[in-house]
């Protein structure tokens, strides 16, 4: 799932994933993707941006981890690393520090940070490339 409000940047993301061969559910904002997965979608990793309108990335990374939804989650932005490290603080959240593109940022890193996610997953989850 690739959750950004910039319609060009969200438009450009799920081209590129899936012409690289994922199946890409895309959301404009965190509480649409909450309303996608409350629906029934079951995506394999979270690539969100963090500031975004109705609800932000780690306002959604707080919304999965009261849901004990499990899932690897690649955040995107602009703001530095350490001012994003104190907002997972106060959320009471743990900083994924390996799971973070600086934007803005070429398509491959993209593309290796999904791959790394994806690769890091229990060999016993079945699962396709679908985010």
């Amino acid at each position: 799932m690739v959750v950004d409000d910039d319609a060009d940047l969200l438009a450009m993301l799920n081209l590129a994933l899936t012409r690289a061969g994922y199946s890409v559910i895309a959301a404009s904002n965190g509480r649409e993707a909450l309303e996608r997965l409350e629906a029934g979608d079951s995506p394999d990793l979270l690539l969100t941006d963090v500031a975004m309108p109705e609800l932000d990335g780690v306002g959604l990374a707080s919304e999965l981890s009261r849901m004990k939804l499990q899932l690897p989650i690649i955040f995107m932005s602009s703001s530095a690393p350490k001012e994003l490290s104190d907002r997972f603080a106060s959320e009471r959240l743990d900083w994924p520090s390996e799971a973070f593109v600086s934007k803005p940022f070429q398509l491959v890193h993209i593309v290796d940070a999904i791959e790394g996610a994806l690769n890091a997953l229990p060999d016993t989850q079945e699962h396709l490339p679908l985010f």
